[in-house]
């Protein structure tokens, strides 16, 4: 009986059902900490192979840039059959090399740090065409490898052939205008229309764009105005490796220097009051150049030609305002040939940021003005002897412009290097696959 009550007393309690309950949430909560914690662990890996991938892909671009930054150098180094640029593997100095017999440069690698690295292979160049454009082109594979990551990148690169410069007396990639008695003396070709308005007039064959109009139709007889079949573009400007900026106000003679403003770190040249700055050096890199009441910047009649680079706005400051004559000021060149003096105007690659150049009031110039990304803009009894091709060309005023055949014959910049600049970028698949180095890209 006893022992019956007893039993019953144990049946009925509740004592310890608190413990068990404790340990079935513990249990839960164990589980549920576990998977928070291997979620964690996952996504920590997760981010951590995100990072590497961002730091190989990093690397490879890197190598790319190295890749560029050696082809363009050490340009002078390059031949018909020395056509790679290697780097010792020791001392790491740059020296020629020849293309292997898969038409590659041999691969090039370079350590850097925290378990960073990159190669790379640059193929052979191949004259192409390319955008209405006659160029030498090369692509160049990287990859880049990030404590065991790896990532592939490619890129085509394009540096112009050393094609004649102007074809054309003027080219105007988008609209040519001509008005108020402007005169040509040459043949003049456009992308878009050819716009001929009062008393202007073209003695040479008009092109306009393809599908454009030669509007005004005011052109000497003899001559044809049939539209392209294709845009013709521009080759973009490429800045030389050196400059000789350093002469002046030192090997460069000038007078009257107190009106005569020059800033070797902001790169701006400006002159007024008939003071006068003789260039003896070949190449001089502005950021702008303005010269006015009556200013000469001569260039000396010893057979060299001197190349005067106005570089991008975003080098610049963000000066758009590139080249300025005014009032009666002048380039002088005394030799009689307009391939002796030579403005190059780099402007900039973005669309939305448009450079300038401007000739007013009274200028009797030979040279030649190669602009592809800025507005030129001649009025007010100027005379040019040479070859103009701009992003638009705007002539006015009593203007007149005379081809020159010496113009015809002119390179870009002068200089038969290849210097390359990037057209394309794309990633590739991590792991090479068999064939070519960019199978896979």
């Amino acid at each position: 009986m006893r022992q019956q009550q007893r039993f019953g007393r144990i049946s009925g309690s509740e004592e310890g059902i608190a413990l068990v309950l404790s340990i079935m949430v513990m249990m839960v909560v164990g589980a549920l900490a576990g998977v928070a914690a291997a979620s964690a662990l996952e996504a920590s890996d997760q981010s951590t192979q995100d990072r590497k991938v961002k730091q190989a892909i990093s690397a490879a671009d890197a190598g790319m840039d190295v890749s560029l930054y050696r082809l363009n150098k050490f340009a002078t180094l390059l031949t018909d059959t020395v056509q790679c640029v290697v780097a010792a593997p020791v001392t790491g100095a740059l020296n020629g090399a020849v293309v292997l017999p898969d038409g590659w440069c041999p691969t090039q690698t370079e350590e850097l740090g925290a378990g960073a690295s990159f190669s790379y292979r640059v193929s052979s160049p191949l004259r192409v065409e390319n955008a209405g454009q006659d160029v030498w082109q090369r692509k160049v594979v990287a990859t880049g490898t990030v404590n065991g990551v790896r990532r592939r990148a490619a890129m085509v690169v394009n540096a112009p052939t050393g094609q004649a410069l102007f074809s054309d007396t003027v080219f105007s990639q988008e609209n040519l205008l001509l008005r108020n008695s402007a005169r040509v003396n040459g043949n003049v070709r456009s992308n878009g229309d050819v716009i001929t308005l009062n008393n202007s007039l073209v003695c040479g064959n008009v092109t306009p764009g393809p599908g454009k109009q030669f509007q005004g139709g005011n052109q000497c007889a003899g001559f044809n105005s049939q539209p392209a079949t294709e845009p013709f573009v521009l080759s973009p400007v490429v800045l030389p490796l050196v400059n000789d900026n350093a002469r002046i106000g030192t090997l460069d003679p000038w007078t009257d220097p107190s009106h005569i403003g020059w800033s070797p770190i902001s790169r701006a040249l400006t002159m007024d009051h008939s003071s006068t700055l003789t260039l003896t050096g070949g190449n001089y890199v502005f950021c702008r150049l303005d010269l006015s009441t009556a200013a000469q910047l001569i260039v000396p009649n010893d057979g060299t030609p001197v190349r005067i680079y106005i570089d991008s706005p975003e080098n610049c400051g963000g000066n758009t305002a590139s080249v300025g004559l005014y009032n009666n000021s002048t380039i002088l060149n005394p030799s009689g040939d307009p391939t002796m003096v030579q403005l190059y105007v780099a402007g900039s690659s973005n669309p939305a940021i448009t450079t300038t150049v401007q000739f007013h009031n009274g200028h009797e110039v030979l040279l030649v003005v190669y602009a592809p990304n800025s507005v030129i803009t001649f009025d007010n009894q100027n005379r040019l002897r040479g070859a103009v091709a701009a992003r638009r060309v705007a002539l006015n005023n009593n203007l007149e412009i005379n081809w020159d055949s010496r113009v015809g014959n002119l390179l870009l910049g002068d200089v038969p290097l290849r210097l390359y600049t990037r057209e394309s970028w794309v990633e590739c698949v991590p792991t090479a696959p068999a064939g070519a180095p960019d199978a896979g890209c």
